[in-house]
């Protein structure tokens, strides 16, 4: 009779310790649920956010045929959001390809990313569109590999230079 009931005690500590242990990973996958949710919320307003911006852009190239009130660099920044690239990653990048949005091939070519084909740099009609080829370069080469880093990319971006990703950082760090 008492191995019955020392049995049944035992059975009963097995039920608790297995009820506390399932229901403390409940707790956990309720807590990291509820974050995901938060950083989904997040994500989603920063979204609302840069779509706007991009329909403020939009209207203004509508009336005026031209975004000239925005920078190279705010573009870039809010052209980066929008696919979800690193917008000092790209800045930077951009910086350093026109030598800080100086170069001719920048100035004659709205070519922001230092992009050539086999007849040289190439040319965009217009600013915005150097910027969208420039951040969708980065995007399909690059961010869609999992090279989301100057140290990650160097080797395809820039493989004959042994200090791109540190310049790349550098301009970073002044975003």
């Amino acid at each position: 009779m008492i191995a019955i009931i020392a049995s049944g005690v035992m059975f009963a500590s097995v039920i608790f310790t297995l009820t506390y242990t399932i229901n403390k990973q409940i707790t956990n996958i309720d807590n990291e649920l509820s974050k995901t949710q938060t950083e989904l919320q997040h994500q989603r307003d920063e979204s609302k956010l840069v779509y706007s911006e991009l329909n403020d852009i939009q209207k203004q190239i509508k009336k005026t045929g031209t975004a000239k009130n925005y920078t190279t660099k705010e573009l870039i920044v809010i052209v980066a959001k929008k696919v979800g690239i690193n917008p000092k990653l790209a800045v930077a990048i951009s910086r350093l390809e026109t030598g800080n949005f100086t170069s001719a091939m920048y100035k004659q070519n709205n070519n922001v990313g230092g992009m050539r084909n086999g007849n040289g740099w190439i040319h965009y009609s217009s600013m915005l569109s150097g910027v969208n080829a420039f951040i969708l370069c980065l995007k399909e080469n690059y961010y869609d590999e999992g090279l989301t880093t100057p140290e990650a990319m160097q080797g395809k971006y820039c493989p004959d230079s042994s200090s791109w990703a540190s310049k790349v950082r550098v301009l970073m760090a002044e975003e």
